[in-house]
């Protein structure tokens, strides 16, 4: 717990000590090696967190989230074959891993394929949360469903996109109006609530959003879970095609610990396609690529 609190301080080196201690007290343990996995990809470190992940995955392969957290890793390499092969050597049948392959299929371009994987994925999760959608606070298919919208606005059906944002905007305000008394539970509804928003083409609310979630984690706050929460702001800014707000944004979370994003994310990622062709974007892109 030492190791979990020193992340949110910003004191990385000392949580990894701690998480290492626990480990060694505790070799048993999938979570602990799934949080040492985590804490080095939040510190863009890759392969050392890589023997932690494949260890807590053999321990509990059903782990959605360390899967996703492996991924990131290859994602951010644009390096999609790896990625297949991780995702190859997982348990099928699992929702948060049905979503998984889903958005190897959206990063893919293959948008009919990652529509019929996130209706799966939605299908089978209930409540189920997990670490991949925002952040475990509410069920995965908050995100799971306006991933599938990202998806039919791929292959054309923008109707039945509106819908699904549209549920969305109905689900976020129905929990937001319950007045939830966890500070990330209510950002979790706000940045959904706002990403819903920018698909629906309401801008400045979807702005009103993002200035509420940023408010609410603020990095300054939390140096593991503002940044992560800071990733669902700038895909706000993104739908709305607002390079302006974005681009900056995205130059921060570069170079900032426990954001995902790289250069592999905003090559691949189609909700930057709406501001792909900004000049600030494309040097954004260069660059990261260096």
């Amino acid at each position: 717990f030492s190791g979990y609190v020193s992340r949110r301080l910003g004191r990385w080196e000392e949580a990894l000590a701690d998480l290492q201690r626990g480990r060694l007290l505790s070799p048993g343990s999938a979570i602990v090696a799934y949080h040492i996995g985590v804490t080095f990809v939040s510190m863009r470190q890759c392969e050392r967190a890589m023997p932690a992940l494949d260890s807590s995955l053999k321990l509990q392969p059903e782990n959605a989230a360390a899967l996703w957290v492996k991924l990131q890793c290859a994602w951010n390499d644009t390096d999609l074959v790896r990625a297949d092969r991780m995702l190859a050597e997982a348990p099928l049948q699992i929702p948060g891993i049905t979503a998984l392959h889903a958005e190897q299929a959206l990063f893919k371009r293959d948008y009919a394929q990652a529509s019929e994987l996130y209706r799966q994925a939605i299908d089978s999760a209930g409540d189920l949360q997990y670490d991949s959608g925002f952040n475990g606070y509410i069920p995965a298919r908050a995100e799971w469903l306006l991933q599938l919208a990202l998806s039919e606005q791929g292959v054309g059906k923008m109707a039945a996109a509106q819908i699904l944002y549209a549920q969305v905007k109905a689900n976020a305000s129905s929990e937001l109006a319950k007045k939830p008394d966890n500070v990330y539970v209510e950002a979790s509804w706000h940045a959904a609530l706002g990403i819903a928003l920018a698909g629906l083409g309401e801008h400045p609310a979807a702005n009103a959003q993002a200035e509420t979630v940023t408010s609410l984690v603020p990095e300054s706050r939390d140096a593991l879970e503002g940044p992560a929460y800071a990733d669902y702001v700038v895909r706000m800014y993104a739908l709305n095609g607002d390079a302006t707000r974005a681009v900056p944004l995205l130059a921060h979370l570069l170079k900032t610990y426990s954001s995902v994003m790289g250069p592999g994310y905003l090559q691949l990622d189609p909700v930057y396609d709406r501001i792909r062709n900004d000049p600030g974007f494309q040097a954004l892109l260069k660059g990261a690529r260096k």
